[in-house]
């Protein structure tokens, strides 16, 4: 993930309204992600890193491009492309057939793509299956599964292109649909979903989905890619334990709110003195916001980010 004046003034800004939105929330935050995993490799795009251990499949994550592929930086290599959704503004033939293209000139080996709220036209049969026959390396997934190979090792994927429908746009769901939208099988490997769950990498106030959410935590997959809220790009892990519980009801005011963050922050000072804890499959996921585009305050647009997942099988 490419460094940049600008995306380090867009951070001190996020966080500077996250400051004035609600102080307990951000300490919160701040605390728990003090106490989650690192990530296992976060390879910034402009390093020309070596190639990743046999052990783990590096994954290309990239999502609300909006049809400004010519406007980013090159993609990095990787064993996996992932497009979490939102290629086209609109949603048309000709720009599903431009980003389609982009996609299908990569060389990674498994190209893996959801619609998003703008790609009206993928919800169109005729469409979409003339765009696949077209364009026969990308797969694309909307609430299905697909499993593929990466140096012998077989890896699980699931799609699903709905966010919320207060955000308008084809693929939207309302609050009764939510438990049925996120069925998502158990023990797969990558969740690529448009939207993020509630309170990860979904920008100030918590504007993802709860349902969802509660679908991760259940299923615990490796990697969860998404995007659609674009200042809340990055990278998190999060370990589906005590200090997960503590921080969710912090952030949904559930109790009380100033003991539940002093807690985390306590917890953090224990992590300090023995360590981050080492990710493990089925223990932690990590969170990949995507986003390319900026926002309104910051109008940049952004590459790829880059991680590795380890390959080995859940026990």
């Amino acid at each position: 993930m490419q460094d940049t004046e600008g995306a380090t003034d867009e951070a001190m800004r996020t966080l500077w309204e996250e400051l004035l939105y609600s102080p307990i929330l951000l300490l919160a935050r701040i605390a728990h992600d003090a106490c989650t995993p690192r990530p296992l490799a976060l390879i910034k795009q402009d390093d020309p890193q070596m190639e990743p251990s046999p052990e783990r499949a590096r994954i290309v994550c990239i999502s609300d491009t909006h049809s400004r592929q010519a406007d980013l930086p090159s993609l990095p290599p990787g064993d996996v492309l992932i497009h979490a959704g939102d290629l086209t503004n609109l949603g048309s033939r000709r720009e599903l057939n431009a980003a389609f293209a982009w996609l299908h000139a990569a060389p990674h080996p498994h190209k893996i793509v959801i619609a998003g709220n703008h790609d009206s036209g993928l919800a169109r049969r005729g469409i979409r299956d003339e765009l696949l026959a077209e364009y026969p390396s990308i797969t694309y997934l909307k609430n299905t599964l697909t499993t593929i190979e990466v140096r012998g090792r077989l890896l699980s994927v699931y799609g699903s292109p709905y966010t919320p429908w207060h955000e308008g746009g084809e693929f939207s769901y309302n609050h009764s649909r939510a438990p049925r939208v996120w069925n998502i099988p158990p023990l797969i490997d990558i969740l690529v979903t448009h939207g993020p769950p509630k309170f990860h990498l979904d920008s100030r106030g918590g504007k993802g989905c709860e349902y969802l959410l509660r679908a991760v935590e259940e299923t615990r997959p490796l990697l969860h890619v998404f995007g659609h809220l674009h200042s809340g790009r990055g990278v998190k892990c999060v370990a589906w334990d005590e200090g997960q519980r503590k921080y969710e009801a912090v952030s949904f005011g559930k109790g009380r709110n100033a003991l539940g963050a002093l807690w985390l922050v306590a917890a953090a000072l224990g992590t300090m003195v023995r360590g981050r804890p080492k990710f493990s499959p089925g223990g932690h996921t990590m969170f990949v916001n995507a986003s390319s585009q900026g926002w309104f305050k910051d109008p940049a647009w952004r590459g790829a980010t880059v991680v590795d997942i380890p390959l080995s099988h859940r026990s």
